[in-house]
């Protein structure tokens, strides 16, 4: 049955009437009435819906690997819900059982002269007779919006129900009205859950990748980037397990609380008058103060907090904005158990930058380093998400690294530890293997947080003038990050440019024979139980423009690897190359700026590569067996040391 009313009023009216009437108990709205009722996957075709069907997969995937996801991992009707709610293609249509939020769906966003709204309502006994169509009632904790939008879903098992289902509803048609900035923030809550803070993370990576244009048959959501350990840090190449006890056993960082969108119906506006600027520590003891009364005075009301700026005419433009990332950062903490104090500085210190910046007070840029001294640049990046920048007190930061896991490295890196901890960060990128979890935590939301943010709000300033374009990526979660890595690792750390460290081994100019002897009986426990054989790189000579193996210091090194055995658990030749005299500086690069196996650092030790180059191996035949013979006897000699090793694990029999 059709009805023709004159507005979106009238329309709500006769909704609400035929839900009395219980002629209908579930509603859509819609800013169009199309022929057909599906759902987002099935309006595309061909190309378009491999694409949908992949992305799909990879809001999946990504929830599935993402701890903060772990309630949902076993019901995979939430997670599909939660895509839905974030415009990813499903096989859900969206319903709701309150009229109100189905008028303001058919409300256009954009004013739509001439248009006509229309709003379904459907008798649920009715859906429930439709074959392959399937009514999905689903309580996704933390999902504001579908708890703002009282959102259920019918879901499709045949496409060709579209047209079915539109003529079985009641549809009433009426003039397009415009959805007002309070009606879409009805619709769409401007604050943030603990779930929707963390699918930001998937957003960021959508929107990201798409602008790059990484969607194709060839090329599927993977520009997330992964930083790993390296294995050969750790004695016999066995990094230590995260562990529970690496939080304190604080499972509110894996598992935030529940909360209700009705929390957040009634805030508490906090306005943050604008300080006085007459130095950052000034500025930022009367900001804090300021935060710092406020809750207090009204912590006791248990009520949800909303944060204002004062700004002054030429500035007010920015109010909202300014707000608005003061709000997306205390969503962020509240729910961790980060200790109240933590919680205002974080606060205080974002609101200084923020104004600050807002208000162009000449050397914002310098405050960090005058208030935390010397600094140190960390990028950092949640489980599945992107890389962002901010700055920290290098001396806190060495302050935060821990000692428990020294005993697992191997010498070397134990020494590098008490004399350059900084070093590590090059080399062991997960967090936790370095650093104590409350030392970290501290620094991480007291000064990378905030910097992070300030960081974020210069760049929109510059490009968007303030109207917060810019990609949002933050992570507010020191327990859940993929990896942290300091500034030094973009150009110091040869694992950047390796695609897989796994089965490198480093050798550093600083070495001594011990150091080489233990990193390569490390490997023998993986190459006993089956593994794959591995390379050297001899890292540290970057500055020199010579070939590796025309470097003493590299050479002598070889000859180390030798004398201890240390060729046996490589790959033979992975990179030797037959190549014409007239490329030696090709070989050279081969031999340069790769992994190299057993023969070549051989020869590098024996002083024949140039007399090699350019010639077929057949040709040295001689050569070739000396080297064979050599190989033999590393064998049994490093796999006698390490077995006389006290602590000798046995073959690891795994796959690797």
């Amino acid at each position: 049955m059709d009805y023709h009313v004159e507005n979106g009023e009238a329309a709500l009216k006769l909704c609400r009437e035929i839900l009395q009437r219980g002629e209908a108990q579930l509603f859509r709205g819609q800013t169009h009435d199309w022929p057909r009722l599906i759902p987002s996957l099935f309006r595309s075709a061909g190309e378009d819906r491999e694409t949908a069907v992949m992305e799909l997969e990879a809001f999946s995937e990504w929830a599935a690997n993402a701890p903060q996801m772990a309630t949902y991992w076993q019901n995979p009707e939430a997670i599909v819900a939660i895509a839905q709610h974030y415009a990813i293609a499903t096989t859900l249509l969206d319903l709701t059982d309150d009229p109100e939020i189905a008028l303001l769906f058919s409300k256009p966003q954009a004013d739509s002269k001439g248009g006509e709204s229309v709003i379904y309502c459907f008798d649920e006994e009715a859906l429930h007779r439709l074959d392959g169509l399937h009514l999905i009632r689903i309580d996704v904790h933390n999902l504001w919006r579908l708890e703002a939008q009282s959102g259920l879903f019918l879901e499709f098992h045949k496409e060709e129900l579209g047209e079915v289902l539109r003529a079985s509803a009641t549809r009433i048609y009426f003039p397009s009205e415009t959805l007002s900035a309070a009606e879409r923030t009805r619709l769409y809550p401007v604050r943030k859950s603990a779930l929707e803070v963390v699918i930001d993370q998937w957003l960021y990576r959508r929107e990201l990748e798409q602008l790059l244009g990484t969607i194709s048959e060839n090329m599927q959501f993977n520009v997330t980037l992964r930083r790993h350990s390296y294995r050969g840090a750790f004695r016999w190449r066995q990094p230590p397990e995260l562990e529970a006890s690496w939080i304190k056993g604080e499972l509110g960082w894996v598992f935030p609380n529940v909360e209700s969108l009705s929390v957040a119906s009634d805030p508490i506006v906090i306005s943050i008058p604008l300080p006085i600027f007459d130095s950052s520590k000034n500025v930022l003891d009367q900001i804090s103060t300021f935060i710092r009364n406020s809750i207090e005075n009204i912590a006791s009301q248990s009520r949800f907090f909303c944060f204002e700026v004062e700004l002054p005419p030429n500035k007010s433009h920015l109010a909202g904005s300014v707000g608005t990332l003061l709000n997306r950062c205390w969503d962020g903490i509240r729910q961790l158990p980060y200790r109240d104090e933590d919680r205002i500085s974080c606060l205080a210190l974002t609101a200084a930058l923020l104004l600050a910046r807002t208000m162009e007070i000449e050397g914002v840029d310098k405050w960090p380093e005058q208030l935390f001294g010397e600094l140190e640049i960390l990028e950092a990046a949640p489980i599945g998400g992107h890389i962002e920048a901010g700055v920290v007190s290098k001396t806190d930061l060495i302050a935060a690294f821990s000692n428990e896991h020294h005993d697992r490295f191997t010498a070397y890196m134990r020494r590098k530890a008490t004399t350059d901890p900084l070093f590590l960060m090059n080399y062991i990128v997960d967090h936790w293997m370095l650093f104590d979890f409350n030392r970290f935590q501290r620094l991480f939301v007291c000064q990378l947080v905030p910097t992070m943010i300030d960081g974020y709000w210069k760049e929109d300033l510059n490009l968007y003038d303030g109207a917060l374009g810019c990609l949002w990526s933050l992570s507010f979660n020191p327990a859940l990050l993929g990896y942290v890595t300091s500034s030094e690792y973009r150009f110091h750390s040869p694992l950047g440019l390796t695609r897989d460290c796994s089965r490198i081994v480093y050798i550093f100019p600083d070495m001594d024979q011990h150091d080489i002897e233990e990193v390569f009986v490390s490997c023998m426990p993986w190459i006993l139980g089956g593994g794959r054989p591995y390379e050297v790189l001899f890292h540290g000579y970057a500055m020199d423009p010579r070939a590796v193996w025309k470097i003493a210091k590299a050479v002598r090194h070889a000859k180390l690897i030798c004398d201890v055995g240390g060729i046996s658990p490589l790959e033979v030749m992975p990179t030797f190359k037959e190549v014409a005299p007239s490329k030696e500086s090709e070989a050279e690069r081969l031999l340069g700026a790769q992994g190299i196996g057993a023969f070549e650092i051989w020869l590098m030790a024996k002083n024949k590569i140039a007399k090699m180059n350019g010639k077929p191996i057949h040709a040295e035949h001689p050569v070739f067996q000396r080297f064979w013979r050599d190989l033999l006897d590393s064998n049994a000699r490093i796999e006698e040391r390490a077995k006389n090793e006290a602590d000798w694990p046995g073959p690891f029999m795994l796959n690797n």
